[in-house]
C-alpha cells in the first residue's frame, strides 16, 4: 500500500504544479485582458473626446458659416439697394433730359415758323 500512498502523492504534486500553471496562464491572460481592456477604454475615451470636439468646431463653423452668409446678405442688399436709388436718378435724368430735347424740339418749330413767317412778311 505504500506504492499508492506515493503514486497518489506523485499524482497530487503533479495536479498541484499543473493547476499552479494553470493558475499562473489565467493570471497572464487576466493581466493581458485587463490592460486591453483599459486600453480600449483609453481609446473609447480619446475617440468621445474626439467626437465632442469635432461637433463643436462644427457648430462653431455652422454659426461663422451663418453669420457670413448673414454679412453677404446685408451688403448685397444695401449694394442693391444702392444701385436701385442710382438707378431711379438716372431714370429722372433721363426723363429731364428727354423733356429738354422735346422743348428744344419745340423751340426748332417755333424758329422754322417765325422765320417763315419774317420771310413772308419781308418778301414785297
Amino acid at each position: 500500500m505504500e506504492g499508492g500512498w506515493e503514486a497518489r502523492l506523485a499524482e497530487a504534486e503533479a495536479a498541484a504544479a499543473e493547476y499552479r500553471e494553470a493558475a499562473r496562464l489565467l493570471a497572464r491572460r487576466n493581466s493581458e485582458l485587463l490592460w486591453r481592456q483599459r486600453h480600449s477604454e483609453r481609446r473609447a475615451a480619446a475617440v468621445m473626446a474626439l467626437t465632442e470636439k469635432l461637433k463643436k468646431e462644427l457648430t462653431d463653423l455652422k454659426q461663422r458659416a451663418q453669420e457670413e452668409s448673414r454679412k453677404l446678405e446685408d451688403y448685397y442688399a444695401q449694394q442693391i439697394k444702392e444701385l436701385e436709388e442710382k438707378f431711379q436718378k438716372k431714370v429722372g435724368e433721363i426723363s429731364q433730359i428727354q423733356l429738354e430735347l422735346k422743348l428744344i424740339q419745340e423751340f426748332h418749330k417755333e424758329k422754322a415758323a417765325m422765320e417763315k413767317e419774317l420771310e413772308d412778311v419781308s418778301l414785297p
